[in-house]
């Protein structure tokens, strides 16, 4: 579900959607609570360049 809400851009659903998955999770499913965070971070990267651009990188900042 966090996927496809990702992929519509529904970034704050799709990070309820995995939050929610892992409260559910039981104690010791450490390889699904990974894959969960991984996801989680995936779409706060996204939302973040959404809300507020790609970051810059003096490298590729052209002098003047």
């Amino acid at each position: 579900m966090a996927g496809a809400l990702h992929r519509l851009g529904r970034y704050d659903e799709g990070l309820g959607a995995i939050d929610r998955a892992i409260d559910c999770l039981p104690p010791g499913d450490t390889s699904v609570h990974a894959d969960l965070v991984r996801e989680r971070s995936l779409l706060c990267a996204a939302r973040d360049v959404q809300l507020h651009g790609p970051p810059t990188h003096p490298s590729s900042e052209v002098p003047s």
